[in-house]
């Protein structure tokens, strides 16, 4: 298998699951790509839908709402794919060209992480790409481990980016994404030149679903 496309999920089936997949199925070759949908204490039939999608789509359930890294833990370790793709369940993709831009600087044996927004954190002094959508080559996890858990919905990729580094490899940023000034409904959306659509922190529209969202901004 080439690719893993991991999607953890908390609810909004109908909102943010369904137009992610149904974009991912328009514009993937599905016949060397497996998409793993871990449904993390989803209650809005997320299990009955993937499960309808066919062979080239996984269903791992969590009964509890665990924030970010766990569930994306749980499907980086079932994913069988060379280069592990983490997607928000909040985007929808626009081209058939997105997976090739990822993987093209892969080329590069020194290539870990590829993705289209980084930013920087000044509590780390440290770039680091967004896991909102990112590549990385299996073999980073074989040899840092995985996302650390004690992050629960924020700061994951910050820290796996620095661990990256710290064994040699390098983070790629690919037709830069950016957050923009401007604010629809109260959600902050995202532009760029990558074929993707961004909603952003969909999940954190409400309180009731602050703590247990598996949504990035």
């Amino acid at each position: 298998m080439k690719y893993s496309i991991i999607i953890p999920t908390f609810n909004h089936l109908e909102d943010c699951l369904k137009p992610c997949i149904e974009s991912i199925i328009k514009y993937t070759d599905l016949s060397n790509t497996e998409v793993i949908v871990v449904a993390n204490g989803c209650n809005d039939g997320t299990h009955e839908y993937v499960e309808s999608l066919g062979d080239s789509f996984r269903l791992i359930i969590l009964p509890e709402a665990s924030g970010y890294a766990k569930p994306t833990n749980l499907g980086i370790k079932a994913a069988t794919g060379d280069h592990i793709v983490l997607l928000n369940n909040d985007t929808v993709i626009l081209g058939d060209t997105w997976l090739d831009i990822l993987y093209a600087p892969f080329v590069e044996q020194t290539i870990g992480i590829v993705g289209p927004l980084q930013q920087f954190s000044p509590a780390a002094n440290h770039h680091f790409i967004v896991f909102f959508l990112v590549m990385i080559a299996k073999s980073v996890f074989e040899q840092i481990g995985y996302l650390d858990e004690e992050f629960y919905s924020y700061g994951e990729d910050t820290d796996f980016c620095i661990r990256a580094t710290q064994h040699g490899f390098q983070v790629k940023t690919v037709m830069p994404y950016q957050k923009s000034s401007q604010f629809a409904d109260g959600i902050n959306r995202m532009v760029g030149q990558f074929p993707i659509y961004h909603a952003g922190n969909v999940s954190h529209k409400d309180t009731s679903d602050a703590l247990c969202s598996t949504i990035r901004s």
